[in-house]
């Protein structure tokens, strides 16, 4: 996409002895990626090996992080999981546990309560100190937590915040899912953006995250393609919160727990096509809350155990109007009676979306 600028200085390599930063984890990455930011940008080459990640590498502006195809994965280490022995409260830096087994300084942590574990109740956060039972963080917590709440070890791989211009390409994201929380999109993935713009995600395999594969939140020009997603125990894709100009081209997205893309709340003039979207665990596309505009053109949607693109239900004033699906191919959708009502469905429009434009696909 022609917003994406190719940084001009500071070719960095990281990974094997000779490269400028070596190491095999997450540190080396990051102080590749800080040298970096410090200094207007640069472009990082990761060496083939595989990378244990046990906090995110923070990508800052005008960054270049490219490794070597198949034989560069960054793997989440497992996590670590324990129970606040009392309250924490909002705005407090510190939370009391029953253990700090397994915890280091330096980790990302999650910390929410079971039955306010979605969207933005949870804070995500680093460790600074650890003194007896007690951790410390580098970020205010986001709300308060009653006593019980659960602190783990989990933590997206790659992340850019208030960043832009970045480029992420030929590599492969392992999310560990088995050994590690569930951690919900809108606070992390195998590679999440918030409120980060002109991104460009290419050539790029991410699997087996216990989460989203890939989730951006309050962007704009976000670009994924020809990626490969699958085996994640939520979304592939999780393009939200207000997010405008996303890009989702000529990716494979399979074998996800729920929708293969979930767009969320308001996401505006996106194109998502020449993509193949099967075999997902619920929807192949699923699109509600205000996502208006958008363009769903020229994919694959197969084989998903419910049906194919789903309009979730919402009031009429928020219902996903003036949408396109075009030139698609529909087959095998809805092949679950577990999956609900839309059983059998390739296209179920649930709300009162108003000028939707559905036209030349293939059943």
């Amino acid at each position: 996409m022609s917003f994406y600028h190719e940084p001009k200085r500071n070719r960095i390599t990281v990974g094997e002895p000779g490269s400028d930063y070596q190491g095999f984890d997450a540190d080396a990455i990051e102080r590749a990626a800080a040298y970096c930011r410090s200094s207007g940008g640069g472009s990082i080459k990761l060496s083939p090996g595989i990378y244990h990640i046990d906090h995110a590498v923070r990508l800052g502006s005008h960054v270049r992080l490219i490794g070597s195809g198949e034989d560069t994965i960054l793997r989440k280490t497992d996590g670590a999981k324990a129970v606040a022995v009392c309250d924490a409260d909002y705005n407090q830096r510190r939370i009391c546990l029953d253990s700090v087994e397994g915890f280091a300084v330096g980790m990302d942590i999650q910390i929410y309560e079971k039955e306010r574990a979605e969207a933005w109740d949870v804070t995500t956060t680093q460790i600074t100190d650890i003194r007896g039972n007690q951790l410390f963080c580098d970020s205010y917590l986001e709300r308060d937590y009653k006593k019980g709440a659960i602190v783990a070890g989990s933590c997206a791989c790659l992340s850019a915040i208030e960043a832009e211009n970045i480029y992420i390409g030929d590599l492969v994201i392992d999310g560990n899912g088995e050994n590690n929380e569930f951690l919900n999109g809108c606070r992390g993935g195998g590679i999440y953006f918030y409120k980060a713009r002109d991104c460009i995600v290419e050539h790029v395999k991410v699997k087996n995250f216990n989460g989203d594969g890939i989730s951006w939140q309050t962007t704009q020009n976000i670009c994924i393609r020809e990626c490969e997603v699958s085996g994640c125990r939520n979304f592939g894709l999780h393009p939200g919160a207000g997010s405008k100009f996303s890009e989702v081209e000529g990716c494979q997205i399979h074998h996800n727990g729920q929708a293969g893309i979930y767009i969320c709340w308001r996401v505006k003039k996106g194109f998502f096509e020449n993509n193949e979207i099967s075999y997902n665990g619920l929807y192949g596309i699923s699109i509600g809350h205000r996502d208006t505009d958008n363009v769903i053109r020229k994919n694959r949607i197969h084989d998903n155990k419910g049906c194919g693109i789903y309009f979730r239900p919402e009031e009429d004033e928020n219902a996903s109007h003036r949408n396109i699906v075009a030139h698609n191919i529909f087959f095998r959708n809805g092949n679950d009676s577990a999956a609900g009502e839309e059983k059998g469905s390739e296209i179920c429009i649930d709300n009162a979306a108003q000028d939707l434009i559905i036209y030349e696909n293939l059943f």
